[in-house]
């Protein structure tokens, strides 16, 4: 029996797993700038992965397109910026061709085989992050682990003295506590929201996560006694 068909089957595999290609992911993208006229935008990449990833022949594609000189390395837990105008973002690489819109963009990461690695389909409106659309913001994803095509993984990056600062909780957190909608949760009714509130019986010890449904490769199934379905 001839082997050839085999072997180049698990040799493409090989090629397409091995290397850590989908550890790159679009991290952070700044389409809508303030004012809206700067030469401020940009497309940032992460290396989520356990190896350096040689960036040689990579490119940016569909709505701008930029292609990585030779040498490019991205270490371990390093960012690259590619931006519109690299003399307005220090460190950053650059310039790319073409424009970030508005309104909706895709930007794809192709590497030097062509092979699409890592795309975004943003929005300016909701459920995407909205004050990323002219505000001064940035879109960023929450976490890198997080699926960036899905417009609940984004938030808009932290303005000084307009946004608070997000804190992602993992899923292994212990020491947190819920109670049923069954009743209000105090008395005064926004009393459990404040320092110092001490639960009574009817809060329940639970780890995260809490609630129900699913988020990428997990699922979320909290049981609550008596509920019906």
């Amino acid at each position: 029996m001839n082997s050839t068909p085999q072997w180049i089957f698990f040799s493409a595999l090989w090629c397409l797993t091995g290397t850590g290609f989908a550890d790159v992911v679009i991290n952070e993208v700044n389409y809508n700038g303030e004012p809206n006229t700067a030469l401020n935008e940009f497309v940032e990449l992460f290396n989520t992965g356990p190896d350096t990833v040689d960036l040689t022949g990579w490119v940016l594609d569909d709505a701008v397109g930029y292609a990585f000189p030779d040498g490019t390395l991205l270490a371990v837990g390093g960012y690259i910026v590619i931006a519109q105008n690299p003399a307005s973002i220090a460190g950053s690489v650059g310039p790319y061709t073409g424009t970030l819109s508005g309104d909706s963009d895709q930007v794809v990461v192709r590497n030097a085989s062509g092979i699409k690695i890592d795309e975004v389909n943003y929005r300016s409106e909701f459920p995407w992050p909205i004050g990323a659309d002219g505000s001064g913001a940035s879109m960023e994803l929450i976490n890198p682990s997080l699926d960036n095509d899905l417009a609940g993984s984004w938030r808009s990056s932290l303005v000084p003295g307009k946004q608070t600062k997000l804190t992602l909780l993992n899923r292994s957190s212990a020491g947190w506590k819920w109670r049923t909608g069954e009743s209000e949760a105090s008395e005064p009714i926004g009393a459990w929201r404040e320092g110092g509130f001490t639960e009574d019986a009817s809060w329940m010890d639970a780890g995260l996560p809490i609630g129900f449904g699913g988020v990428t490769d997990m699922t979320i199934s909290t049981t609550i006694e008596g509920m019906q379905g």
